[in-house]
């Protein structure tokens, strides 16, 4: 009790009290108590330091609001306070009245001399009242209070929200998933709801529906709120609005939009602040909200940051009726609270205004300079602490210096305009940083002290320029700018939930590997550097569609790539990913995308083209099962580079864009569906289609390379989709499942009543394998089948039979069948036939006998194909085959069925021009002409051309048709060799030049322009062509050609046109010509017949 009874002093137990003088007072445990303890005192001392763990407490006592040191307890400092750790203030409100301020109950002198805070507020003998510390520059004052409740919202785990007040209404999670979140809070923690349900229940004290009231918290917006609908606090008697009681509300949603903060009272009556949520809270910065209502006047005022807002209302509120009734908090709320109160009178606006300023710093720029540390640059002319928010505001001394220790804790910096240029000493960041508008450069080191959001709004930038660091998780939220340019080595996750993160250093990501994530709304732009390989998530178009993934100035990104949704990459000036991009979305291209990680394209969803280039380089860098979609946008571009690349199909593009340029690579298109493209290929390279699906081209062929059809079907509509110079090869590439072949099925029996089974092993040779099973050679009906095998054929839905045959060309049949036997009871009633019919074995045209047209070419191995579904056959078992004759012999060999029908090129009624046609498959051509040779080379196709359409034969090369093809319309020869070994029988030719050969079946031949030639069978052996009727009165230089070796056999010794066959005539004139070839004849002769009639 006396001046300088002792000097310094450390507390680590008990009290230290008295109305005297100290030293400097060490507090580590224990507490300091000003006064003794039967009256209220005054303690002076040097300087005041708590730290530790064990609650450092100074209590204080307060029973009136004046004369300190009597009314009050009075802690008088000349040196300083120090708060850390577990530093705690304990109120006790005994004997008090009414409700008021305790100025200087801490007291300094000098003023600023206070590093920290508080770290726990108690009230002891609170009467239903609260206390709370309210720091200044000359000290520290308590704020007493007739708080109802206080909810803190600092608890780190389990179910009990607590109420700080003593009074009681704690409350229970009783729903939802709220997570507690030490430390991210405006006031210390905070509480995150999830809005399900109502997830705390504050029981049925009727002291929660006072007659006034003033309910302030604080919300950080995370999500959209445009249909958001949460009752921070429901005092309702029921769940009807218009109930008795109160409740605080923000409303959203479409019914009842723009309420971004309401509160009723009894009734329907209610006050509203009438803007959008989504304005009213700033994303990602907490924001406190205040409403206050006196009942004496019907007075209502809603507050956003201590401003008073214009209010839009429904009826008057005027009273609240108190009930029995559940009483709820955060009622379906979505975003993390916090230092929930509720007061029984209504707050003043500087009331309200003292609540928002709690442990925040507001820089005015005042002073004489521009350190931190300088009072008067602060609102109030009060320094920050460490542990407060520091924002931003006003137009003095915007470039400034942080000249506090290095590292200093700080909750959060916030800019409410623009122009601000922070330098100096880095900071430590519990809560990250927000930007209201303007640009402005954090350029103090930051170092991230937990998992934290970074909240840039629209039209405003933040550029951190010095390193980020620290091990939290990084989210930049707001539709603004974040811009990295320091070498960042924070080592938690980046996540952009919304705007744009600009990456301008090749660390701009924090460490490597640590992740990065962009969701729906934000993006990340690669400003002119090369990321590593650091993993990026991508979701969504990008604000503006402008591209979740972009870049600003040529950089690459070397990480695995992962589409979690259909996604947007911006190439811009030149975006280069080398390594793998895979996930559940599709791709949409902007700019110059270049992608260079062969066979690292694994993402599920489709690419598509919209403008710009996707540039290939290496090949092989999409997804094989996924079509690639151009825009009808100039410009848009899939670009090989020279290189190998499979895909699902191509769609898209039209007459303004769309372009394929292959270059010299191959383009295989392998579809199951149908795609459609309309655009232009170029390049020398190929087109390969496989798969079962069509492949549709409108636009036009520039690419002159070669266009191989394995699979499914390449529809070239509108004419011109193949470039005159594509050398156009049909071949099936199904995947064959062998019955026949070598031997007979396992149990098979084999039947002799008619012909026995022949296995020949040469003459011919057999088409696969060691062994074929011949017929023999008779005049009328001849077969040779099993039955019964115990190792069966079921064939699926869509697949198609296949048999090889070989035909002796000097003995062949009239009519050709297979017949299968089923075990479903159908027995032998599935039958298909070539040629004409004479067997007659069930009904013709049904699955027991149908037509599968000519029969096939003479003197080779031939690929008979029935789908399965034209002999009834889809889904059934076969045990057992037949192979039956009219006449003549044939080689059988492998048989079985494949999984993909013949591939197929189909003009769809248009006319197109190719270098050559090659391979087996079937040619559609509708209404269309197809014309073929011009790249002047000798090919030969064995499959079918089919439709009403005509062929037309150009270049030098020889074209050689070695089947039967059902085309009506005409076929014109106007240059080289067109050799028919197979049959076009109802297509007439017209012989406009070149040759007309083989040794099959034509139409009627007209001859014209420079008249051609018809030379029957090959260059190599002679033979007889079949035609109908042949007029060679036309053109200016008809002529047959006939060779003459022996005398003998027609179609063997010497070369015959036979008209007769097809009851055809000759009509000869003009200038007309018969040439002779008597080249290796040894005598003189007849040969009778080289024409018959």
């Amino acid at each position: 009790t006396g001046v300088g009874a002792i000097g310094d002093v450390t507390v680590t137990g008990g009290t230290l009290g008295g109305t005297g003088t100290v030293g400097d007072i060490v507090l580590a445990g224990g507490q300091v108590r000003p006064g003794t303890a039967g009256a209220k005192g005054t303690l002076t001392a040097g300087s005041t330091t708590l730290s530790g763990t064990s609650d450092p407490t100074i209590r204080v006592r307060v029973a009136a609001f004046t004369l300190p040191g009597t009314n009050y307890d009075r802690l008088a400092l000349g040196d300083g306070l120090v708060l850390t750790g577990d530093a705690t203030l304990v109120v006790d409100l005994a004997g008090v009245v009414g409700t008021g301020t305790a100025v200087g109950a801490i007291a300094f002198s000098p003023p600023d001399v206070r590093s920290g805070l508080f770290a726990h507020v108690r009230v002891e003998n609170s009467g239903g009242r609260s206390a709370r510390a309210q720091y200044t520059k000359d000290g520290i004052d308590i704020v007493v209070d007739d708080l109802i409740a206080h909810w803190r919202l600092d608890e780190s785990s389990g179910v009990v929200v607590s109420d700080a007040t003593g009074n009681g209404h704690d409350g229970t999670i009783v729903a939802g998933s709220p997570v507690w979140m030490p430390g991210a809070g405006r006031i210390d923690g905070a509480l995150s709801l999830d809005g399900e349900g109502d997830p705390i229940s504050l029981g049925v004290s009727t002291a929660l529906q006072p007659a006034s009231l003033s309910l302030t918290y604080w919300v950080k917006r995370t999500t959209d709120w445009s249909t958001v609908n949460d009752a921070p606090i429901w005092a309702k008697d029921t769940d009807l609005w218009d109930g008795m009681g109160w409740y605080a509300q923000i409303l959203d949603v479409p019914a009842t939009p723009d309420r971004a903060v309401g509160f009723a009272a009894d009734g329907p009556n209610a006050a509203w602040v009438a803007a959008d949520a989504n304005t009213f809270f700033p994303i990602g910065r907490w924001t406190h909200v205040a409403i206050t209502f006196d009942t004496g006047t019907n007075a209502v005022a809603i507050y956003r940051d201590g401003v008073a807002q214009a209010l839009s209302t429904v009826g008057t509120p005027a009273t609240i009726t108190a009930s029995a009734s559940l009483k709820n908090m955060a009622r379906r709320c979505e975003a993390p609270y916090d230092d929930m109160r509720l007061y029984g009178r209504a707050l003043t606006a500087g009331e309200v205004l003292a609540l928002v300023n709690e442990r925040r710093s507001t820089w005015d720029g005042g002073g004489g300079n521009i350190l931190w540390t300088t009072a008067a640059n602060w609102v109030g002319d009060v320094a920050p602490v460490a542990d407060e928010e520091l924002v931003f505001a006003g137009i003095l001394r915007t470039t400034n210096s942080n000249d506090f220790p290095a590292a200093t804790p700080f909750h959060s910096l916030a800019f409410d305009v623009g122009g601000f240029a922070l330098g100096g000493n880095g900071v430590a960041l519990a809560n990250g940083i927000s930007a209201l508008a303007g640009t402005n450069v954090v350029g103090t080191a930051v170092t991230l002290s937990q998992d934290q959001s970074w909240s840039v709004l629209s039209g405003a930038t933040v550029t951190a320029s010095n390193v980020v660091s620290g091990a939290g998780d990084l989210s930049k939220l707001g539709d603004g700018s974040l811009v990295f340019t320091g070498a960042n080595t924070f080592t938690g996750g980046l996540t952009v939930t919304e705007g744009i993160v600009s990456a301008q250093h090749i660390s701009a990501c924090g460490a490597v590997g640590t992740g990065t994530t962009v969701s729906d709304g934000g993006a990340l732009a690669v400003h002119g550097v090369a990321i590593g390989a650091e993993p990026l998530s991508l979701d969504g178009d990008g604000p503006g569609s402008a591209g979740a993934l972009r870049c600003t100035a040529a950089g690459s990104w070397s990480g695995v790539i992962t589409l979690a949704d259909d996604s947007r990459i911006s190439g811009g000036p030149g975006l280069t990913l080398p390594g793998a991009i895979g996930g559940a979305g599709g791709m949409t291209v902007d700019g110059l995308l270049i992608l260079t990680g062969s066979g690292t394209g694994a993402w599920t969803g489709g690419t598509t083209i919209a403008t710009g280039t996707l540039r290939l380089v290496g090949g092989d860098a999409l997804p094989d099962a996924y079509a690639v979609t151009f825009a009808n946008v100039a410009g848009a571009t899939l670009d090989l580079d020279d290189g190998t690349e499979t895909i699902g199909g191509l769609a898209g593009g039209g007459a303004t864009g769309g372009l394929v340029d292959l270059g010299s690579g191959t383009l295989t298109i392998d579809a199951s569906g149908t795609t459609s493209f309309a655009g232009a290929t170029t390049g020398t390279g190929g087109l390969v289609k496989l798969g079962s699906g069509v492949q549709i081209l409108t636009g036009t062929g520039g690419a002159t390379g070669p266009t191989l059809i394995s699979g499914g079907t390449l529809r070239v509509a509108g004419g011109g989709a193949l470039s005159d110079a594509s050398a156009v090869t049909i071949t099936p590439l199904g995947i064959d499942t062998v019955y026949v072949e070598d031997a007979l099925p396992a149990g098979a029996t084999p039947d002799v009543s008619n012909e026995t089974w022949n296995w020949v092993a040469s003459a011919p040779a057999p088409y696969s394998g060691t062994l074929a099973h011949q017929s023999a050679s008779v005049a009328g009906m001849h077969q040779h089948y099993f039955y019964d095998a115990t190792a069966t054929m079921t064939v699926p839905a869509g697949a198609v039979f296949f048999q090889y045959v070989w035909i002796n060309p000097l003995d062949p049949p009239r009519e050709l069948m297979i017949q299968w036997h089923a075990t479903d009871g159908s027995t032998w009633e599935h039958r298909a036939y070539w040629g004409t019919p004479e067997l007659y074995w069930g009904t013709d045209g049904t699955d027991s006998y149908r037509s599968f047209g000519a029969m096939p070419p003479l003197g080779q191995w031939v690929r008979l194909e029935i789908p399965a579904s034209l002999v009834g056959l889809e889904g059934i078992t076969v045990s057992g085959m037949a192979y039956s004759l009219a006449g003549g012999q044939v080689t059988w060999d492998r048989s079985g069925w494949s999984t993909l029908p013949s591939p197929a090129l189909d003009l769809a009624g248009a006319n197109e021009a190719i270098g050559s046609l090659a391979g087996i498959g079937i040619v559609t051509l509708g209404t269309g002409t197809l014309t073929t040779g011009g790249d002047g080379t000798s090919t030969t196709y064995a499959g079918t051309i089919t439709g009403s359409g005509g062929l037309t034969k150009l270049g030098a090369g020889a074209f050689t048709l070695s089947s039967a093809n059902p085309l009506t319309g005409t076929t014109t020869v106007s240059a080289g060799q067109l050799l028919v070994d197979g049959s076009t029988a109802s297509s007439s030719v017209s012989l406009s030049g070149g040759t007309l050969g083989g040794i099959g079946t034509t139409g009627g031949i007209a001859s014209a322009g420079t008249g051609g030639v018809i030379r029957p069978a090959t260059s190599g052996a002679r033979g007889a062509l079949h035609a109908g009727t042949t007029d060679l009165s036309g053109g200016s230089a008809p002529a047959l050609r006939l060779r003459i070796a022996a005398y003998a056999t027609a179609g063997v010794s010497f070369d015959q046109l036979d008209l007769a066959t097809a009851s055809g005539g000759l009509t000869l004139g003009g200038t007309s010509t018969l040439i002779l070839d008597l080249n290796g004849l040894a005598t003189t002769g007849t040969a009778a017949g080289v024409v018959t009639f």
